[in-house]
């Protein structure tokens, strides 16, 4: 299983607010202070679909937890994603689409190269992502990396 961790860039000002407050209150209690959470993302399973169903596509499953006050940039996926929401709660803003708050139990589609983001308030969240996406492609694609094409 593969964990990585992604920049929490859109929320380093409230993150570092966090840790300098932890800091201060540590130095106060004579106790030491913590580190901010990273995104992080566990890879299960990832393999190729049967060619003769879905040719150059793969299948990925990711559990996501995204720490409280963290944000994922804006991004598009070259594939479908299903996200289910397992614990917490996450803003999720998908370019047409009203903003919706992902809770325990929901489940969504991102559909194909549309971009998207996410972020949570003073609550963590975990997800469970499934993708059907595109062999040789990276995971996403950050705004300014690439546009969709048509």
């Amino acid at each position: 299983m593969r964990t990585r961790s992604i920049s929490t860039s859109g929320a380093l000002p409230v993150a570092l607010g966090a840790v300098l407050a932890s800091a201060i209150a540590g130095c106060a209690a004579g106790r030491a202070s913590d580190t901010p959470e990273s995104i992080t993302i566990e890879t299960p399973l990832r393999q190729l679909i049967a060619q003769d169903l879905a040719p150059g596509r793969e299948a990925i499953m990711q559990v996501i937890r995204i720490p409280p006050h963290s944000s994922i940039p804006r991004h598009w996926h070259p594939g479908e994603e299903y996200l289910y929401c397992l614990e917490g709660e996450a803003e999720v803003l998908i370019d047409g689409r009203a903003p919706m708050t992902l809770t325990p139990g929901m489940g969504i589609n991102l559909p194909y190269k549309v971009w998207h983001s996410a972020s949570t308030g003073n609550r963590p969240c975990k997800l469970v992502v499934f993708r059907v996406h595109t062999q040789g492609e990276p995971i996403m694609y950050r705004e300014g990396e690439a546009s969709p094409a048509p």
